[in-house]
C-alpha cells in the first residue's frame, strides 16, 4: 500500500491518510475529483494504479521497456484493481485476492495439500499438510488412505493382516484387520493362531485350560487328550468309560467296561461279525475303531472319532496330515483284552464242592468237545447233552458255563495280555519265557489271578480257570495263528473251529495257515507242518475275527503261548507335514518348505515359530517387542518397529495436529505436544499478530482474510 507501513499486522493508519492527502493534490484530471483510478498513468521503470479517496486500481497501465504492470489502487476502502500489462515486463499481482487453506488450491506457501477443507484426520490437516498414509493426488478432492486391508501388510491404524485377498472376521484379524482377541498374527499376509493357554477355545483348538502343560485333558496344542472330556463353562475333567454316559472321545459307553461286548474297555466300538442265522460272515467295522477298511471308502482310521488330529470324523484324511498304519510302523508289542473267569475246584470224586469240570478229570484229549461253528452269541457250542457228555466234560449244562458269565459259579476278570514283536515281526506272548510269567515260582506258567477270585488251590497258584481272547484283523491272506496251552485250546477264524486242543492234558501245540483265498491248513504238534483245505470263506480286504478259548482244569502245569504273524490291522497313525504350506494344530506355523527357514519372523524348517514379533523377546532386527505390539501411537507397533510419535515429522492422525519435526512452540508453531499452538485460523483473535479470526470462515463471506486480516484492510 503506497505510504503505509505494516509492522507485523498492525496498520498505521496516519501514514495511510497522509498519502491519501498526496495523491489527492497530484496532477490529474479535474473531472474525477475524489474518484480517481490509475488510467492516465504512462509508462515508466515502475508504473503504479491511480489512488484517491475511493479509487479503483488503474485499469490499463501501459507498460515501459522494464514496466512492472500496475499495482491494484490503495484507499481507505479500496477495490482491488487489475494488474496493467507492462509493454516488456510483468502482469501485476492481483490487488488483495485472497488465498487460504482450504480453498481447493495449492497456492501458498508450505502448501502440500488442499482437500478444499481446514479440518484434520481426513489426510489433510488444518494447515494443508499431508498426514501420515495418504495420499492427496487431486486438490480440492478428498484425500485417500494409502492404507488397504486385506494387502498381506501392517499399516496405519491395522494391527494384523492375515491375507492378500479378502478379510472376514472370525480368524484372528477382522474384516477391518484389527486384531482379536485370543490371537496371535506373527506373520503378515500367514494365517493368525489361537493363544493356546489363555483359557479362550478359538479357531481349530478343542480346548484350552489356561495352561500349555500336557497330561491335564488339554494339551499343549491345545488339542482334547484321549479320556477327557472339556465342556464350555466347566473344568475339564476326566471321562468315565463304564458310567453309562458317552462323553468326550468316548464312541459308546454301556455302563460297564467288559471287552466283547459290542464297546471295548476303552469306549470304542468293536466290529460286529456274521449275522443272525450265522456265524460265519465278515465283521462290520465303524469310522473309529482303529481298524482300516478301504473297502468301506475308509482314507485312515486311527481309533477315535475326533477332528483336527488328521484322520477326521468320517475317516477321511484331513488338509496338511499324512496317515500310515501299525502295519507300516509296527509297534514294539499290542496289548489285547482278555476275559478270565474263575471256577471253585471240583475236587475229584466230590462234585457237590465246586464245579464238576475243574480238578475232577485227568487225562485225555478226545476231540469233538466243541462244534465247528460258533453259537449265535460266538461262544462255543458244547459237541454233545448232558445225557451223553463228551470225555472229560460232564455235560453241556456245565460246559455252558466255562465262557459264559454265571453268579455264584464263576467270578469275571477282565485282564490284557502283551504280545511282544519278535525277531520275524510276529507278535507273541509265551508263559514259559516272557514277563511276569517266567518269574512266577512252584512253578512258572500262565496264573492270571492267583490270590483272587476264589483262591489258591495248590502250589500257591490258583488253577480252575477259563480265558477268552478275542483279536479283529483285515484279511490279507498271509497269516498265521501258532497256539500252545494246556488244558482245553479252541480257536475258531470267522466263526469256525480252525485248532481243536480240547481235554485234560500237558501242554499241546496247534499251527493254523491262511492263504489269500480264505482258505486254511492245520496241524497239531510242535514244529508241525500244516496240511489239508480248510475253507473259512474269507475275502482279501474284510475284517474278520480270530477267538481264541482256553481252560486250565487240573494242575499242577499252566502254559499259554500264542503267536499271531501277519494280523496286524491298519490302524492310522497321522502326523502334520511340514511344509506342506497348511497349518495343523500339532503346527505352529508353516509357510512352505521354502519359506520355513527359521527367518525373523518366519517358521523353523520343524514348523515351530523362529524368533519372531510377538514373543515378547527383543531380537535382531527388532526395534521393540511387548508381546502384544498393536500400539498405534507412541509405543510398539505391529512389526515390532517403534510406533509413530511426535517429532517424527510426519502428521500422525489422529493423535497429532501437527508435526514439523521440530515443533518448538508459539505462534504460527506446531507445540511440542504435536497440536497447533496459536495460529491464523483457531477462531481466537491473537491481538500481536492478527486483526481478526474467524477460523474455518477465515477467507470466506466474512469480514477476516485468510491471512486474519480485515476484509478491506492489508
Amino acid at each position: 500500500m503506497p505510504g503505509a507501513e505494516i509492522v507485523g499486522a498492525k496498520i498505521k493508519w496516519g501514514l495511510v491518510f497522509a498519502a491519501a492527502a498526496a495523491l489527492a493534490c497530484s496532477s490529474l484530471p479535474s473531472e474525477h475529483p475524489g474518484a480517481l483510478d490509475g488510467s492516465g498513468a504512462t509508462a515508466g521503470t515502475i508504473a503504479s494504479g491511480g489512488s484517491g479517496a475511493e479509487a479503483n486500481g488503474g485499469s490499463d497501465a501501459s507498460g515501459g521497456a522494464s514496466a512492472n504492470g500496475g499495482s491494484g489502487g490503495s484507499g481507505i476502502i479500496s477495490l482491488g484493481g487489475s494488474g496493467g500489462s507492462g509493454g516488456a515486463g510483468t502482469g501485476g499481482t492481483a490487488g488483495d485476492d485472497d488465498v487460504y487453506c482450504g480453498d481447493g488450491l495449492v497456492n501458498r506457501a508450505g502448501e502440500v495439500c488442499d482437500d478444499g477443507n481446514a479440518e484434520s484426520g481426513d489426510g489433510c490437516t488444518a494447515t494443508c499438510q499431508i498426514e501420515a498414509n495418504y495420499a492427496c493426488p487431486t486438490p480440492g478432492m478428498p484425500c485417500v488412505s494409502t492404507v488397504r486391508c486385506g494387502d498381506g501388510r501392517v499399516d496405519g491404524t491395522e494391527t494384523c493382516d492375515d491375507t492378500t485377498h479378502t478379510p472376514a472376521s472370525g480368524d484372528g484379524c477382522d474384516s477391518n484387520c484389527r486384531l482379536e482377541p485370543g490371537y496371535v498374527c506373527p506373520v503378515p499376509g500367514a494365517a493368525c493362531r489361537p493363544i493356546c493357554g489363555d483359557g479362550m477355545v478359538l479357531g481349530r483348538e478343542e480346548c484350552d485350560d489356561g495352561n500349555t502343560t500336557p497330561g491335564d485333558a488339554c494339551d499343549e496344542n491345545c488339542a482334547l487328550e484321549p479320556g477327557w472330556v472339556c465342556l464350555p463353562g466347566e473344568p475339564c475333567r476326566m471321562t468315565v468309560c463304564g458310567d453309562g454316559a458317552v462323553e468326550g472321545s468316548e464312541q459308546c459307553d454301556d455302563g460297564n467296561t467288559h471287552p466283547y461286548d459290542g464297546c471295548a474297555p476303552d469306549c470304542t466300538k468293536e466290529p460286529t461279525c456274521g449275522s443272525a442265522s450265522s456265524p460265519v460272515g465278515q465283521c462290520a467295522s465303524t469310522c473309529g475303531d482303529g481298524i482300516l477298511l478301504a473297502s468301506d471308502g475308509e482314507e485312515c482310521d486311527d481309533g477315535n472319532m475326533v477332528a483336527g488330529d488328521g484322520c477326521g470324523a468320517d475317516c477321511k484324511l484331513e488338509p496338511g496330515y499324512q496317515c500310515s498304519t501299525v502295519v507300516d510302523n509296527p509297534p514294539d508289542f499290542v496289548d489285547l483284552p482278555i476275559v478270565i473267569r474263575d471256577f471253585k475246584n471240583g475236587k475229584k470224586g466230590d462234585a457237590t464242592v465246586g464245579h464238576p469240570d475243574f480238578a475232577t478229570f485227568c487225562c485225555g484229549e478226545p476231540e469233538g468237545i466243541v462244534q465247528a461253528l460258533l453259537g449265535a452269541d460266538r461262544k462255543p457250542v458244547y459237541g454233545g447233552t448232558d445225557a451223553d457228555p463228551i470225555a472229560t466234560t460232564s455235560g453241556k449244562t456245565n460246559f455252558d458255563q466255562w465262557y459264559r458269565d454265571v453268579d455264584g459259579v464263576n467270578m469275571r476278570f477282565d485282564q490284557s495280555i502283551r504280545l511282544l514283536r519278535t525277531t520275524s515281526g510276529a507278535y507273541s506272548m509265551n508263559s514259559a519265557t516272557d514277563a511276569p510269567w517266567a518269574m512266577l515260582t512252584s512253578p512258572p506258567g500262565f496264573f492270571p489271578i492267583d490270590d483272587m477270585g476264589f483262591g489258591n488251590e495248590y502250589l500257591n497258584h490258583n488253577y480252575s480257570f477259563t480265558s477268552e481272547l478275542r483279536y479283529w484283523f483285515e484279511f490279507k491272506g498271509n497269516e498265521t495263528l501258532n497256539f500252545s496251552g494246556d488244558d482245553d485250546v479252541f480257536v475258531f477264524l470267522n466263526g469256525q473251529l480252525a485248532v481243536d486242543l480240547g481235554g485234560v492234558h500237558q501242554r499241546e501245540y496247534g499251527t493254523i495257515a491262511l492263504d489269500p483265498m480264505g482258505h486254511g491248513q492245520g496241524c497239531t504238534g510242535q514244529n508241525c507242518t500244516p496240511a489239508g483245505d480248510i475253507d473259512f470263506a474269507m475275502q482279501v480286504g474284510n475284517i474278520y475275527e480270530a477267538v481264541v478259548f482256553q481252560a486250565e482244569r487240573n494242575p499242577s502245569d499252566s502254559n499259554y503261548w500264542l503267536t499271531l504273524t501277519n494280523f496286524l490291522s491298519g490302524k492310522s497313525q497321522c502326523t502334520p507335514v511340514c511344509g506342506d504350506g497348511v497349518v495343523t494344530a500339532d503346527e505352529a506355523c508353516d509357510l512352505g518348505t521354502a519359506e520355513n527357514t527359521g527367518g525373523e519372523g518366519g517358521c523353523n524348517p520343524d514348523c515351530t515359530l523362529a524368533a519372531y514379533c510377538g514373543d515378547g523377546h527383543v531380537d535382531p532386527q527388532e526395534d521393540c517387542d511387548d508381546g502384544s505390539n498393536t500400539s498405534l501411537y507412541g509405543g510398539c507397533a505391529p512389526g515390532c518397529v517403534v510406533g509413530p510419535t511426535c517429532g517424527d515429522g510426519t502428521v500422525q492422525a489422529p493423535f497429532e495436529e501437527c508435526d514439523d519435526g521440530e515443533n518448538p512452540g508459539g505462534y504460527g508453531k506446531c507445540d511440542p505436544d504435536c497440536h497447533y499452538g496459536p495460529r491464523c485460523g483457531d477462531g481466537i483473535t491473537d491481538n500481536d499478530f492478527e486483526e481478526c479470526d474467524d477460523g474455518a470462515d477465515n477467507g470466506k463471506d466474512g469480514l477476516c482474510r485468510g491471512d486474519c486480516t480485515m476484509q478491506g484492510v492489508r
